[in-house]
């Protein structure tokens, strides 16, 4: 048996104010925490799910992250305007690299050919900042200009 195990990279709303991109190889999920998977079928004790939770200092951290989340970037206007290119950006990134694996770094290539491309790509630009992403996708599809 399988678990994704978290745990908070640092504790308080002021970190995660001034630290866009936090650059770690885990994955984010829903509750706030980076996760691994790490399998837990020798330790019967930890498979109860009912004994995994925050306590009530983090868990009221996590309430005022997540509050201000929505209101700055998931509803906030400015960035729901830049949306439909956002998801443009990310799709054409995924087309590239879903058929241009070998463009990809060494881990995701190999994670590529051990287990799902899909998999890989979905990683590969998860894991980018979005300026690095805009900058990875002008270098793909933007034309440079050159002199005559």
């Amino acid at each position: 048996m399988k678990a994704s195990v978290g745990f908070r990279l640092k504790d308080g709303l002021d970190f995660a104010k001034s630290n866009v991109s936090l650059g770690y190889r885990g994955r984010f999920v829903d509750n706030g925490f980076c996760a691994r998977d790490y399998d837990i079928s020798p330790y019967p004790e930890f498979i109860s799910g009912d004994d995994i939770r925050m306590d009530e200092y983090h868990q009221g951290l996590y309430d005022e992250l997540r509050a201000f989340l929505f209101e700055a970037v998931y509803t906030n206007p400015v960035a729901k305007a830049e949306e439909g290119k956002a998801k443009r950006v990310v799709g054409e990134m995924y087309a590239y690299f879903a058929s241009n694996p070998g463009e990809m770094p060494p881990e995701y290539r190999e994670l590529a050919e051990s287990q799902d491309i899909h998999r890989a790509v979905c990683d590969y630009i998860s894991g980018m900042s979005d300026r690095y992403c805009v900058s990875m996708y002008e270098k793909l599809f933007v034309p440079k200009s050159w002199s005559l």
